[in-house]
């Protein structure tokens, strides 16, 4: 996973956005911090809509998506890669918080994400398909998410692709009516609540799944067919006039993918991560704080963590677990915290934030910020 993911060695000759450190990432994780700044400060929607726009024209960059010609050589339109949720799953995150934030359903409109790729060819599609796409994405493969990297399949990942689908069908004037993705939710979950907890007792669920990577010929035949069965749902709830769609669909039909593996061992950084957005999209409010309580907490109140060490002892590997990552805990702690704090683990939380105080927080003097918001606001 270490050479695969990037954390401690990227591979060889493998370009610089495959690591933990990928600016997709920093420029998404702005954008969420943004829009919950800007959910609890409405006079801030203007530069709060700049932000998510400038990240957006960021994440449709070459520079960031460039690594795809590495893993998906003989593709196209980046849109259209059946695996990279990596990417794809964060630009329908972003794209739909946008239209959340602002009101603006640019993005939503036809040919509304647009990109020219480093070899000068230009792919469109609209928030609305990206989402019907990574819905179809889900149906063909056996864990019921869509992978990052070829067939490796992260709840994590799953996060943001879920957060944007539920609010492809929250957002006003959507041809997608509440419920509409409820079956590829459930699908999911029932497979990671039980095939992805973790059996070493390093956390709640396991880092990673591995499937039969699925941009591959075999799977042509069957990704259409759900994304054309996807469509139907679509057309016959425009046809009743539904808004909400409840209970089941027809299930996936037959796919060559297959769960090969998993790594055993989970990452309190990851869990941090899975749980903190868990609880924006699952049908269950109650599911993330069971998790937490069930497999995660006892792993925090036991104090394995470290918190409390200085933070030059980051070198070493986290938990003893992901050697290869070896991510410093003043990283993941920005997926913890929020974990603790949403989920009502006060004390745990007064630790791990006296932790960052202490080591990382620094006093700038006040600025006047001049001007506007607008979606022209700030430099490229």
């Amino acid at each position: 996973i270490g050479g695969r993911r990037g954390g401690g060695k990227p591979l060889p000759s493998a370009p610089d956005q495959l690591n933990f450190t990928a600016i997709r990432y920093h420029l998404s994780f702005v954008a969420y911090a943004t829009a919950a700044i800007c959910m609890r400060t409405p006079l801030l929607k203007a530069q709060g809509g700049a932000v998510l726009g400038w990240v957006m024209r960021q994440l449709l960059s070459p520079r960031v998506f460039r690594y795809c010609d590495f893993y998906w050589p003989a593709d196209g339109s980046p849109f259209a890669c059946r695996e990279n949720v990596m990417w794809t799953g964060h630009l329908l995150h972003v794209a739909t918080l946008y239209e959340a934030l602002t009101g603006d359903d640019k993005y939503r409109q036809p040919g509304g994400l647009r990109l020219v790729d480093g070899r000068g060819r230009e792919w469109s599609s609209d928030a609305e398909a990206l989402g019907l796409h990574l819905a179809a994405c889900m149906r063909v493969n056996a864990a019921g998410g869509v992978p990052c990297e070829p067939g490796l399949v992260f709840f994590q990942c799953q996060n943001h692709a879920m957060c944007g689908l539920r609010l492809l069908e929250a957002l006003g004037g959507s041809r997608v009516p509440h419920g509409f993705f409820g079956p590829e939710r459930r699908r999911f979950l029932q497979f990671a609540t039980g095939g992805m907890r973790a059996v070493v007792g390093t956390g709640g669920l396991k880092v990673v799944v591995v499937t039969t990577p699925q941009h591959t010929e075999p799977f042509c035949a069957p990704f259409a067919r759900e994304r054309a069965h996807l469509e139907e749902r679509l057309a016959s709830a425009a046809r009743a006039g539904c808004e909400t769609i409840a209970g089941e669909h027809r299930p996936p039909g037959p796919s060559p993918s297959r769960v090969l593996g998993s790594v055993p061992f989970a990452h309190l950084g990851s869990d941090g991560w899975d749980l903190t957005y868990l609880g924006w999209w699952a049908d269950s409010g109650r599911l993330a704080g069971e998790l937490y309580t069930l497999a995660v907490q006892p792993k925090v109140s036991r104090g394995a963590w470290g918190y409390g060490e200085h933070p030059s002892l980051d070198s070493r590997p986290p938990l003893a677990c992901c050697v290869g990552l070896n991510i410093p805990k003043s990283a993941y702690s920005a997926q913890i915290l929020p974990m603790l704090r949403q989920l009502g683990d006060g004390s745990n939380a007064d630790r791990v934030e006296a932790w960052l105080r202490r080591h990382f927080r620094r006093e700038a003097p006040a600025q006047s910020h001049q001007g506007g918001g607008g979606e022209g606001g700030g430099g490229e």
